[in-house]
Parts: C-alpha cells; sequence; structure tokens
C-alpha cells in the first residue's frame, strides 16, 4: 500500500508539473491513423481524434521474460516491490544495472543472492567500472555464475523454484531458490499504435 501510494504521489507530482506548463494532459489509449492524426479512446468517453505538425512515440517498454519452459514461476524487476512476503534465497537472470541493483539491495536485506550473467555484466558500460560495480556487489556476499542462462524452471514438493541450466563445457545443472527474478531487458510496446498506418516501420522487436 505504502508503494502505490507513493507511485500515486509522484504520478500526481507530474501531472501538476504538466498543468503548471499549460501541457494538455489527455488520459488515453492513442493510436496512428496517420501521419498527423491520433485516435484518442479513453476508458469510458467517445474516441475522438487530435492532430498535430509532429508526432512523438515514447510509449516505453515492459520486462521481458524468457521462452522457457517454466518461466511463469518467475517475476519481473517490476514485481519486486510487490511482494508479500520475503523473497528468501533469490536468483536474478540478468547483468544489466536493473540486475545488478536488485542484487545489491536484496542482499543487503538479507537474502542470499546470485547472478545469472549470460555474456557480461553491465554490458554497454565502462569496463572498468563495470568491473568495479561487480567486484563490489560480489565483496557484499552476491554469487556470481558466469556464461549461463536458465534453460527450464520447475516448482517442487516444498513450493521452492529448481533452475536448469548447462555452463559452458555442456555439463547440465541444477539450483534451487524460492524466488526468481528476471532482469534480462524490456519490451517496446509498439504493437497495436497504428505504425504502419502513418508510414512507420520497425525491426523485428519493434523498435
Amino acid at each position: 500500500a505504502n508503494i502505490l501510494e507513493h507511485i500515486h504521489s509522484l504520478n500526481n507530482g507530474y501531472l501538476g508539473g504538466l498543468r503548471s506548463a499549460k501541457v494538455l494532459y489527455i488520459n488515453a489509449m492513442g493510436k496512428l491513423k496517420d501521419a498527423h492524426t491520433v485516435e484518442c479512446t479513453p476508458a469510458t468517453d467517445p474516441k475522438f481524434a487530435i492532430t498535430g505538425r509532429r508526432i512523438l512515440i515514447a510509449v516505453g517498454g515492459r520486462p521481458s521474460v524468457p521462452n522457457i519452459p517454466g518461466a511463469e514461476l518467475g517475476i519481473t524487476s517490476d514485481d519486486v516491490f510487490f511482494l508479500e512476503q520475503h523473497p528468501g534465497q533469490t536468483l536474478l537472470v540478468g547483468a544489466s544495472y536493473i540486475a545488478l541493483e536488485l542484487a545489491s539491495f536484496l542482499q543487503g536485506l538479507g537474502c542470499d543472492t546470485t547472478v545469472f550473467v549470460r555474456s557480461e555484466p553491465l554490458r554497454g558500460f565502462d569496463k572498468d567500472m563495470a568491473k568495479r560495480v561487480v567486484d563490489s556487489v560480489a565483496l557484499a556476499g552476491t554469487r556470481f555464475v558466469l556464461g549461463v542462462s536458465p534453460t527450464s524452471m520447475a516448482r517442487q514438493a516444498g513450493g521452492r523454484i529448481s533452475v536448469a541450466y548447462t555452463e559452458k563445457g555442456g555439463e547440465a545443472k541444477t539450483m534451487t531458490f524460492d524466488t526468481v527474478v528476471f532482469a534480462i531487458g524490456r519490451e517496446v510496446q509498439t504493437a497495436g499504435l497504428g505504425l504502419a498506418e502513418a508510414g512507420g516501420q520497425t525491426d523485428k522487436v519493434g523498435r
């Protein structure tokens, strides 16, 4: 409840800032009808259209979930703050700054934390700084398993989650956790925006 109240207070602050700047805020689903027209669909009111010389698309993304058996047993980084109980022994899948941030504070809260790193930690960041961050997180107690990704997950009789993975040498192994958190990136939410109608094109992942 406290988290939702904080999020609502942030949203209200942003809305207040928009109103102060005399920006019109429309709470509706938008879909492009052409390069200069957006069809707006509010939750209850009838649809209406607005036009503009230029239209900026900034829809953000949602956390990605790997396509593996049992993936529904895991949660995403968005879900961590809504857990109703202590996460216990936790696996973070991914090595982005979000994954390492979560690993750091979960370890600080007393969780036995492990990070699965598929390629390299903080890819795209300065390598020296990335190494310093990883060393710091590891020094606090977090374990890093390098060069692996989960291949399947299953619920055990006691409620814990069994995670299968394959090491670099090809050896199949299994580890067990109370909570598995996916932090492997985000998927853009461009589907259904009508980009084709506006003459836009996307790649295979929707960018």
